[in-house]
């Protein structure tokens, strides 16, 4: 399977791609990773965690040091009996953009999009990858469909995709990191605008999301470290440092909520 398939495929997800997969967040600051199993209609965590990075090994999305990483995602590999992954890719990476394409189907809807790609972002069709989604699709009145695209650069994806596959795992998807994040949150809008804010360690992805597709996007500089910081300084207490392990992620609001208090 082509990597532009893979990078399609969690939005129209084929049978046989419907196995048992982690779900991987890789970002600057951390790996984090859940799997369910299904249990009539209920989803059960059968594996979750998370582990801290060293600052450095990833930079804005972007691997710099590809030998620690696979390292690391090798260990967790071993330590969980991960084999089938489902990636979201960096933000900071991602362009989202809406245009309007004669109402045509099938491949010609990509087609022209490829397009429109440059009038949009910094990339040319050749050098991203994209998928879409039908904005006015259950509208007959309007002659051309409204579509909402999101992007990456193609050595960006194919760059994770090597660092899996060379850590013993195996890519079945990818999606972007703020469309991946609604899909989780938001089971059914309405047809209203829903933001989502995702706040990270070091920064904090703001999305805006209707008719379950994602409109727009914004990356803050902003995170969880810097307002635990405030807080600490502003209630002098000491910013508390916890082990690479998941439940450090919950025992910093505990902790400050208890002393607050």
């Amino acid at each position: 399977m082509s990597f532009n398939k893979l990078f399609r495929s969690l939005s129209t997800l084929p049978h046989y791609l419907d196995m048992s997969a982690t779900g991987l967040d890789i970002s600057d600051q951390a790996i984090r990773f859940i799997e369910f199993s299904k249990n009539k209609n209920q989803l059960i965590p059968i594996i979750f965690g998370e582990k801290k990075l060293p600052q450095g090994l990833i930079v804005s999305g972007d691997i710099t040091k590809k030998d620690e990483l696979v390292s690391i995602l090798s260990s967790l590999r071993e330590e969980y009996s991960m084999k089938f992954v489902k990636v979201s890719l960096p933000e900071e990476k991602a362009y989202f953009f809406k245009t309007e394409i004669p109402k045509v189907y099938g491949k010609e809807i990509r087609q022209s999009i490829e397009f429109k790609l440059e009038e949009n972002i910094p990339l040319r069709a050749d050098e991203s990858l994209f998928e879409y989604n039908i904005l006015n699709k259950n509208n007959d009145k309007k002659e051309h469909w409204d579509v909402g695209v999101s992007a990456v650069p193609k050595l960006v994806a194919e760059s994770y995709s090597e660092i899996l596959n060379d850590s013993g795992l195996t890519p079945v998807a990818f999606e972007v990191e703020s469309k991946a994040m609604a899909r989780s949150v938001i089971k059914d809008d309405g047809g209203l605008s829903v933001m989502v804010i995702n706040i990270k360690d070091d920064a904090t992805v703001i999305a805006m999301v209707r008719g379950g597709a994602t409109r727009f996007t914004s990356v803050i500089a902003i995170g969880g470290n810097l307002i635990t910081e405030a807080l600490c300084k502003n209630f002098s207490i000491s910013f508390p440092r916890f082990s690479n392990d998941i439940s450090s992620s919950i025992k910093i609001p505990i902790y400050l909520f208890n002393n607050l208090f």
